[in-house]
């Protein structure tokens, strides 16, 4: 997905940005045009304090930062970045792009503590306990009685084959030997765990 110049985000929408996010955007926020959100085509973007405003062709939807319940950021070409806000509804999520990546982790850190602290700590807690949950019925399945052996992730780990989102490997390690499945992830969009083999993707359940 392109990256437009800052120039073409409106006059308006950019002032308000930098406002909300001064000092911290320091003009490195940039309104991005992407087809993908809501499934329509965008023309822009606005966050505010209280909500992340999205202008399609069509009409104007709004998502509070309270609705958002994940939030990541992954690096494109250097040096620019990419924080994706997903909304509640598990399915749409919300593009910034910036070439900052210290200002995306404040960005982070600003949205963790407007959004409602404890929905977010829950839903952490939540994907955390399914994630346990997963690898011990991974596990179990193991049909030849060997133990599993357990080796260090892949630096950079692959997409979700469902959803598109970066996966997390469990626990930081790998398991080795499980199904012939050599790498073992877990996906914080689909809330699946996926084994990883030659770079396609199954569900381990």
């Amino acid at each position: 997905m392109p990256i437009h110049p800052a120039d073409a985000v409106p006059e308006k929408a950019q002032k308000a940005v930098d406002r909300i996010f001064s000092p911290l955007a320091n003009e490195h926020l940039v309104l991005v045009y992407d087809r993908t959100v809501f499934g329509s085509a965008k023309k822009g973007m606005l966050v505010t304090d209280q909500r992340i405003i999205v202008y399609d062709d069509e009409e104007q939807r709004s998502v509070r930062y309270a609705q958002l319940t994940y939030a990541y950021w992954i690096a494109l070409d250097a040096p620019h970045y990419k924080l994706v806000l997903t909304h509640d509804d598990g399915t749409s999520e919300l593009n910034i792009y910036t070439n900052d990546a210290a200002h995306l982790d404040r960005i982070v850190e600003l949205i963790r503590a407007q959004a409602a602290p404890d929905a977010w700590r829950d839903a952490e807690a939540a994907a955390s306990d399914a994630r346990e949950e997963r690898i011990a019925e991974a596990a179990a399945v193991a049909s030849d009685g060997r133990p599993i052996r357990v080796n260090s992730a892949p630096h950079i780990d692959p997409l979700c084959p469902h959803c598109e989102a970066p996966l997390q490997s469990v626990n930081e390690r790998t398991l080795d030997g499980l199904l012939g499945v050599r790498y073992v992830y877990f996906c914080p969009s689909c809330r699946k765990v996926l084994g990883m083999s030659h770079r396609q993707g199954y569900l381990l359940s």
